[in-house]
């Protein structure tokens, strides 16, 4: 689930590329997905979901902030790292059992327990592309989480992520990520779009895609 910085962005990149905009169509398009951003983002700050029960009826905080990056391209074994640093003082004191992650395909569980007497959750079910999860492995370290993920090898190497999230199938009636929507038309409307309009969702991606990394300490991976 996006953050509502996240969402505060999204609607930044949106009304930005409505401002440039010339063609009725792409005008509409982009009036209704702005409208959709920031009735989510009403909706959200009036009533901000801090917590989640599963079935094991523990209840979750859901991690609120993290930054993400990858390896270059070229570089073998390839690697997409999700670093969690804000609010962790003190998390690698906790026994070891109490911090897991589950690794699928197309997603990573994490589930830190009794962590200054809360359980927090970061649960990204959708990944922009798969990984191995038999080659993915958690890192604690005394005040941050990094969740490192082995890319899967193509025939010209590992694939670039554009998002850590993308369009990956969901359960029925689940409700796919703001950001990765936004995402999605921008890449449609660049297809469609004049130069100008081009040029001007070239920065706006390039701008979405450094606001999600903000917050990534300035530390090489892991």
């Amino acid at each position: 689930m996006a953050t509502l910085a996240e969402l505060a962005a999204d609607m930044a990149d949106a009304e930005e590329l409505l401002s440039r905009a010339t063609r009725p169509k792409v005008k509409t398009m982009l009036t209704e997905y702005l409208t959709q951003l920031r009735d989510e983002y009403i909706s959200r700050s009036a009533n901000p979901p801090t917590s989640d029960v599963t079935s094991s009826g523990l209840t979750y905080t859901t991690i609120p902030s993290f930054g993400w990056d990858q390896d270059g391209y070229g570089k073998e074994p390839n690697y997409v790292y999700v670093y969690i640093t804000s609010g962790l003082d003190g998390v690698g004191n906790l026994p070891t059992e109490n911090i897991t992650c589950d690794f699928k395909t197309g997603s990573f569980d994490l589930k830190v327990h009794g962590f200054n007497g809360k359980n927090l959750r970061l649960l990204k079910d959708n990944l922009d592309k798969e990984i191995v999860p038999e080659e993915s492995k958690l890192i604690v370290k005394p005040n941050k989480i990094t969740i490192k993920m082995r890319k899967v090898k193509g025939t010209y190497g590992a694939d670039h992520w554009t998002n850590l999230t993308g369009k990956h199938a969901r359960e029925p009636g689940k409700k796919s990520e703001p950001g990765a929507e936004l995402m999605d038309m921008m890449k449609d409307l660049y297809d469609n779009g004049d130069d100008n309009m081009k040029k001007a969702l070239g920065e706006a991606m390039l701008k979405s895609r450094q606001t999600q990394a903000t917050g990534r300490p300035d530390f090489p991976p892991d």
